[in-house]
């Protein structure tokens, strides 16, 4: 569920702009029946083979547009971070728009779906496939790897697969800051960089549906470490960091 009111678009746009729809009729029998059919479709048409995709190419940053929000815990900055990279991505990718598909490892080549008995964590090189489901009845895979968990700077970083119907990035910074009552308290950007070629798609279609997806992240992870979480701006955003705000 999203954390601001966004006025979700007709499944029929998705169609128009060319989005790849999955229904249940299908049911592809190769794999576990734990991961989603949208899944278990993308995976097809590599033969389950995911040791050879590639990364989206941002040797061109300037073709891409620009997603950015922002939200706000009140908790000390050091401790929100550990709390994001600590939780088990099957449960943040739990849905209802966002449901856990399988993750492969890049470095170790296991593939791991829902029946993992031992903790998982969020690596670096791990490819993760998703299940998007929007307006109930719409399916479509993405699929993005962990390509940077920078402690030192308090930044994670998703990357889009090359063979993914959007190209782009994602990169989730943490800002500690000092509120008006003198509490250690966190700001979180989240920046996306993406691009599906399809300029109706990109500029009508993908920043709503984006916005959802994002939020239940973020909405997800609060929940599960016992954080409050809400939406924040850019407003607040600049004066912390780029004005006189007192950002520690």
């Amino acid at each position: 569920m999203s954390i601001r009111n966004v006025p979700l678009i007709l499944p029929f746009l998705l169609i128009a702009a060319g989005t790849f729809l999955f229904s249940c009729s299908s049911s592809p029998d190769n794999f576990d029946r734990s991961v989603p059919i949208s899944v278990r479709e993308y995976l097809e048409e590599f033969n389950g083979d995911l040791s050879n995709l590639s990364l989206s190419d941002m040797d061109h940053p300037e073709q891409f547009r620009k997603h950015v929000l922002f939200y706000e815990i009140d908790e000390n900055a050091h401790t929100v971070w550990k709390n994001y990279i600590s939780v088990d991505p099957q449960e943040v990718f739990a849905g209802p728009v966002a449901d856990f598909g399988i993750v492969y490892s890049t470095k170790t080549r296991e593939t791991i779906t829902r029946d993992y008995s031992r903790e998982l964590l969020f690596e670096e090189g791990q490819i993760y496939l998703l299940d998007l489901c929007f307006e109930y009845w719409i399916h479509l895979p993405v699929a993005f790897e962990i390509t940077d968990i920078d402690s030192g700077n308090m930044r994670l970083v998703f990357t889009y697969l090359e063979q993914n119907k959007t190209n782009g990035f994602q990169q989730i910074d943490f800002y500690p800051y000092l509120s008006a009552d003198g509490n250690e308290r966190t700001l979180i950007r989240h920046l996306s960089f993406y691009s599906s070629e399809k300029d109706f798609r990109d500029k009508s279609i993908y920043p709503t549906y984006h916005t959802v997806s994002v939020d239940e992240f973020h909405r997800n992870v609060a929940d599960l470490s016992g954080m409050d979480l809400k939406a924040s701006n850019k407003s607040k955003f600049n004066r912390l960091v780029h004005g006189d705000g007192e950002l520690l």
